[in-house]
């Protein structure tokens, strides 16, 4: 099998799909062990996790820690351009999102005035990937897990993007 390079996966929606499907399997778990009234991570959050995992210095932070406050007082420069990365990769998140609703991974849903991403497939799906892929999924796991441990207005304020 031939080994995909880092500008392949970057470029690559279907990884990109299983990237989002991770983080909200880790978002997901979290509640499963921590009972609180929302289980889902909210739309807007999506646009941050491929600008994130496919940054190599932050993927590597997140996939070596549990807590996203510990990597960004680690690694201050993640948050360095975020918003702006996450509106050049809106395009990627949505084409990858779409892709995800179609393949039946997640669902979109409307709670009030807000838009929840759901898990319509529950399990990991488990495969044999090369290294790097496995560390984006992996690494996305855990920022989902980050990311629902923390309220809305400090990843606001840490991560200095709109929420």
């Amino acid at each position: 099998m031939r080994q995909i390079s880092a500008f392949e996966s970057i470029q690559n929606i279907a990884i990109s799909a299983l990237a989002l499907h991770s983080f909200t399997k880790g978002y997901y778990d979290f509640y499963i062990n921590n009972p609180k009234d929302k289980q889902y991570p909210k739309l807007q959050y999506f646009f941050y996790v491929l600008p994130l995992i496919y940054h190599e210095d932050s993927l590597n932070n997140f996939y070596n820690s549990n807590n996203l406050y510990v990597v960004l007082k680690d690694y201050p420069q993640i948050s360095t351009q975020l918003q702006n990365r996450a509106n050049k990769m809106s395009k990627q998140t949505f084409d990858s999102l779409n892709l995800a609703f179609g393949s039946g991974l997640l669902s979109l849903n409307k709670l009030d005035s807000s838009f929840f991403v759901q898990l319509k497939r529950l399990t990991y799906i488990n495969q044999k990937w090369p290294f790097d892929i496995d560390k984006i999924i992996k690494g996305s796991r855990k920022l989902g897990i980050m990311f629902a441990k923390s309220p809305e207005d400090n990843l606001r304020i840490k991560l200095k993007v709109i929420l």
